[in-house]
């Protein structure tokens, strides 16, 4: 879940204050990210907040691997969610799983991506392009044009230490 700094998770008074700092200084769009935002307790109140401030487009940025049902797709566009931006890692379990290290994250991936499409709930792909999927990207603009998404995003991993060290990461 999102958490500030020393790895607390976020409080909603904290979230607010913020919220109203950056409606106060001319913030238009919000990106909510961190962690898994889904399974923050107060996501819905703070989504509703940035929107009762006057903050005009709100997305969220997800693995989308994780249950639904807590913050289901109808309850993320009822509170005012604009755009989810999903992380997909590779175009099958094999290649998804093992980059988010998570056994069953690209089935879970996937069916998130229906739950989103089945409400009307707009949704963007986004790949960090490595090592382990880049010569599978055009079976992942095949899924990203099949499920729907309004758009497909390619992103570079930066070097740092730890990317460094995975071999496997780094193009």
């Amino acid at each position: 879940a999102s958490r500030i700094g020393t790895g607390r998770l976020l409080t909603l008074a904290h979230a607010r204050d913020q919220i109203r700092h950056y409606a106060a200084n001319g913030v238009r769009e919000l990106v909510v990210s961190g962690g898994e935002p889904l399974h923050h307790p107060d996501l819905l109140t703070v989504v509703a907040e940035a929107r009762k401030s006057g903050i005009g487009f709100v997305s969220l940025y997800t693995t989308a691997a994780s249950d639904l049902s807590g913050h289901g797709p109808e309850d993320l566009k009822d509170a005012g969610v604009d755009l989810v931006m999903v992380s997909l890692f590779g175009p099958d379990a094999r290649t998804h799983d093992a980059i988010a290290r998570s056994p069953g994250a690209f089935a879970q991936t996937r069916r998130g991506l229906v739950a989103l499409s089945r409400a009307g709930l707009r949704f963007c792909l986004n790949t960090p392009v490595m090592r382990a999927n880049y010569r599978r990207l055009d079976k992942m603009l095949r899924i990203a044009v099949d499920s729907g998404a309004v758009s497909w995003q390619l992103s570079d991993i930066h070097p740092t230490t730890a990317v460094l060290a995975n071999s496997n990461v780094h193009v």
